[in-house]
């Protein structure tokens, strides 16, 4: 019984440090998106004035930097996404 605990453990402390850098990742992903969100919150408030407002132009070039801000926060995410594979190969 003993064996089985420590080895429980064993592997949990083992499956934690293989995750570990991938947690990092996350914590960074988490901080640079967090960066971003006063400009999308911007954006979003501006957007729905100019819907009150009834301006067609005004919401299509909001949409468009709206779109832009969010293709550069998924741009951040796939090229963490393709550290994390990377780092998961080089674990296996």
């Amino acid at each position: 019984m003993a064996m089985v605990v420590s080895g429980r453990i064993v592997g949990t402390v083992l499956i934690r440090f293989a995750l570990f850098p991938l947690v990092i990742l996350g914590q960074r992903n988490a901080a640079q998106l967090h960066n971003h969100m006063p400009t999308m919150t911007r954006l979003q408030q501006r957007m729905s004035a100019a819907r009150r407002a009834g301006d067609l132009h005004g919401c299509l070039y909001i949409s468009v930097l709206l779109f832009l801000d969010i293709a550069h926060c998924l741009h951040l995410y796939m090229s963490s996404a393709v550290r994390m594979f990377e780092i998961l190969n080089r674990i296996e």
